[in-house]
């Protein structure tokens, strides 16, 4: 996992990687760490961000795109039992002021 990129060290998602930054942990694998977001659209708001440091999807390796990627169906599967809902939404952002994660709501 690629940890010494020009990633900016004050990124909320980079200081949560190392700990820095307190959030509420759903999931985490070896390539990706599920979290609620601390500015929820709707309850069980998730992010899921993989955990090397890269701005973009389209910067990632592919093994590390798809080991990130594996985790939706997990991860919606959780939210929509703990939330009792019917559908969740994925959402990709993408970019340095959004960094490669993933959104999921209901």
């Amino acid at each position: 996992i690629d940890m010494s990129s020009n990633y900016p060290a004050n990124n909320p998602f980079h200081q949560i990687l190392k700990h820095e930054l307190e959030h509420i942990k759903i999931y985490e694998t070896e390539h990706a760490l599920a979290f609620l977001d601390i500015n929820p659209r709707r309850t069980g708001h998730t992010l899921l961000i993989p955990k090397g440091l890269y701005s973009t999807v389209m910067d990632m390796p592919d093994t590390d795109c798809a080991a990130v990627l594996k985790e939706i169906p997990y991860l919606t599967n959780i939210l929509i039992s703990a939330l009792k809902a019917t559908g969740v939404k994925v959402l990709s952002n993408n970019g340095i002021s959004a960094v490669s994660l993933f959104n999921i709501t209901r």
